[in-house]
């Protein structure tokens, strides 16, 4: 796309600043259709306009028309994402173990599933066009095929004027610890691709592979995530992912070759994880909110981290260069380990 568009990094990051713009606009509309319809209806009209506005994205030749359709892409997510994640509670609360983290591997099983069928076309030479018009057909079969085992009612009706309500002081610091975690996944999700490319220097059609790679690693993470909980507990290994990540991103900048650079993925996708799952849990099991209340109010500020990480990476890129972007974004979240120290001592980590 940003070679469609002809743009360079700060450009690439300006428009890409256009998705939480959409995001943020469309959160009080959403909040309020939550309130009156069924997070089924809502669910399946947003994932069939999300799908849809893929198509156009593909289609874009000009940057403004580009801008148009990132601000009602964000917009559509807005509303996906917490259609979803009502029904997601819905479905929790059949199970007396948890199984928020399994649900967060599902999805980066579907995105490492994404940047292998990106792989794919971009080996053959395919068009943009005809890369998200596949994409999008299968997207709107599995909608089809789907909806109808999803839940048509839940019990968190009585959460729902209060699914975005901000954080209080004790949600604030689990909502800064996502914030930065879901920055760095926003980071790789939209640039790992391109580091590979300006500064691993790969050929273009291997470019997707530290993208691949760290979604290996966040989906290995994540499936096994309950387990090593259990026997060590959400701090500490809380403390250890955030080690994980910024060693991650330090060791992609120092050794920019394609071996050392995917192992610095690789400890990356192991230390975003598990994070974002285990700052919900806390969440909830700390807070005299309501459990998806809380759930709700973290959620927000960190889904703000992931979609601020990818034009924040674009502007110290033009600034700078793109390794002293990633730098930038790796010293970061190593505050992510000051901060879980602070949850420690703050005690609000019940039965952690």
């Amino acid at each position: 796309m940003q070679k469609q568009l002809q743009l360079n990094d700060v450009a690439l990051g300006t428009l890409l600043s256009v998705l939480p713009l959409g995001l943020m606009t469309a959160m009080p509309f959403a909040g309020i259709s939550m309130a009156k319809y069924s997070s089924r209806k809502i669910m399946l009209i947003s994932a069939i306009i999300y799908t849809l506005l893929l198509l156009l994205l593909g289609n874009v030749h000009t940057w403004w028309q580009a801008a148009i359709v990132l601000f009602m892409f964000g917009f559509a997510r807005t509303f996906f994402n917490i259609a979803v994640n009502t029904q997601a509670l819905g479905v929790q609360a059949f199970f007396q173990k948890s199984i928020i983290t399994t649900l967060h591997g599902i999805w980066s099983l579907a995105a490492l599933f994404g940047a292998a069928v990106s792989l794919l076309f971009m080996s053959i030479d395919a068009s943009v066009q005809i890369h998200f018009i596949v994409v999008s057909i299968c997207s709107l079969v599995l909608i089809g095929l789907f909806y109808k085992t999803t839940l048509v009612a839940n019990n968190t009706s009585a959460e729902k004027r209060k699914a975005f309500a901000m954080p209080d002081k004790s949600l604030l610091l689990l909502g800064t610890i996502a914030f930065l975690c879901m920055m760095c996944e926003g980071t790789m999700s939209d640039w790992s691709g391109i580091y590979f490319e300006k500064v691993v220097h790969m050929p273009e059609r291997y470019v997707a592979t530290g993208y691949i790679v760290y979604l290996t690693a966040m989906v290995t993470g994540r499936f096994v995530g309950d387990y090593i909980i259990n026997r060590m507990g959400r701090i500490k290994l809380l403390q250890i992912t955030s080690v994980l990540v910024v060693s991650g991103f330090l060791l992609a900048v120092a050794f920019p070759n394609p071996l050392i650079a995917s192992l610095g993925f690789l400890l990356i996708g192991f230390g975003v994880s598990c994070t974002v799952p285990m700052v919900f849990a806390l969440a909830a099991a700390t807070s005299k909110l309501p459990h998806g209340t809380a759930i709700a109010a973290v959620s927000t500020v960190g889904y703000i981290g992931f979609l601020l990480g990818p034009p924040i990476v674009g502007y110290f890129s033009g600034i700078a260069t793109l390794r002293v972007a990633f730098l930038v974004i790796g010293i970061t979240a190593s505050i992510i380990f000051i901060l879980a120290r602070i949850v420690a001592r703050k005690t609000l980590t019940v039965n952690a």
